[in-house]
């Protein structure tokens, strides 16, 4: 999986495209919700691996609970 930057703690789109079964369009939309952890720094939307983690593991908790 290709990192974004070089830096392989933060995901951009195209790598939550990679890394979930979702295209760009509802990578943008999961990136501007107010429940992802994500960071805007202009019009680049970034989350942080450690963030998307616990992201992905509360949400599937809640869903197999």
């Amino acid at each position: 999986m290709k990192k974004s930057g070089g830096n392989p703690d933060i995901y951009r789109v195209d790598e939550l495209t990679q890394l979930l079964p979702i295209g760009r369009d509802k990578a943008y939309r999961l990136m501007r919700s107010k429940a992802f952890p994500s960071i805007q720094i202009g019009r680049t939307y970034i989350v942080r691996k450690d963030d998307f983690d616990s992201w992905l593991g509360r949400l599937s908790y809640n869903f197999f609970k």
